[in-house]
């Protein structure tokens, strides 16, 4: 959606970098405050509020020409992009209900960007211990 942003620019040059200005002072007021990761719950949530200018970005990107080209692309892309993001939220479900015993809290680098694609297999495989 941000990446429509370059399109909006190009389309309508005040809506464009009024939407970039809006979405980067948001950017720089949230990582200036103390925990900018929003603690332990969901730490996009102080950006839900802007979700009408991610729309307008995720608009000009759908109606370019290039999108015309890509769209395939682009949705296997989104698609791995979602199955990802469902798997990490599996993960960390997982690790806290089964106080680490399938799958480990993630912390580091590894655990929060690769073990969750191998949570599918071990939970298949803790289920025929069962």
């Amino acid at each position: 959606a941000v990446g429509g942003l370059f399109w909006l620019i190009k389309r309508d040059r005040l809506l464009g970098w009024g939407t970039l200005a809006v979405l980067l002072t948001a950017v720089y007021v949230n990582a200036a405050v103390v925990d900018w990761w929003g603690g332990e719950a969901f730490g996009a949530r102080r950006f839900v509020s802007y979700t009408v200018f991610f729309t307008v970005g995720l608009g000009a990107l759908v109606s370019s020409w290039r999108w015309a080209q890509w769209s395939g692309t682009f949705r296997i892309i989104a698609a791995c992009v979602i199955i990802s993001n469902v798997l990490f939220l599996t993960q960390y479900q997982v690790a806290l209900r089964s106080g680490g015993t399938i799958i480990e809290y993630p912390v580091s680098a590894q655990q929060v960007l690769l073990e969750r694609f191998v949570l599918p297999w071990r939970l298949l495989n803790h289920q025929e211990q069962d």
